[in-house]
């Protein structure tokens, strides 16, 4: 990589990299603070609190593009699954029910996929960094 193509690649990534932290960074303490109000306070928030947790993390997901690390890495998951025993149906039985789990678990806690996709981000504009 050039000297000018590392300049002008981390210009071009800077405020996609800036989003993609603030809408993780975003969505954990989000999640911190309702836990944090409702087990430690003890108020009982209403479930549209919740909802938005949810709704506003898969959106999220959807704009920053970190649903397709998500899918990457259910993906791979299910493959493992596959790959794991000698017997056909339960072969299929085993990788959909982890490939599942583990997409579930990322749709309920949407921070882990697109801190995954801006750790590769942060990644590789460090590599540029090294050009300049």
């Amino acid at each position: 990589m050039e000297t000018t193509a590392a300049k002008n690649y981390l210009e071009n990534t800077n405020l996609k990299f800036k989003f993609k932290a603030g809408a993780a960074i975003g969505t954990a303490a989000y999640l911190l603070i309702l836990v944090l109000i409702e087990e430690i306070a003890g108020v009982v928030l209403p479930s549209f609190w919740g909802d938005i947790y949810l709704i506003g993390g898969i959106a999220l997901m959807v704009i920053t593009g970190s649903i397709f690390k998500a899918l990457k890495v259910a993906k791979g998951v299910f493959k493992w699954g596959y790959l794991l025993t000698p017997f056909v149906l339960f072969d299929v039985v085993i990788a959909v029910i982890a490939g599942g789990f583990v997409l579930g678990v990322q749709l309920v806690l949407p921070f882990i996929p697109m801190a995954l996709d801006t750790l590769d981000l942060y990644k590789e504009r460090q590599n540029a960094k090294q050009y300049l």
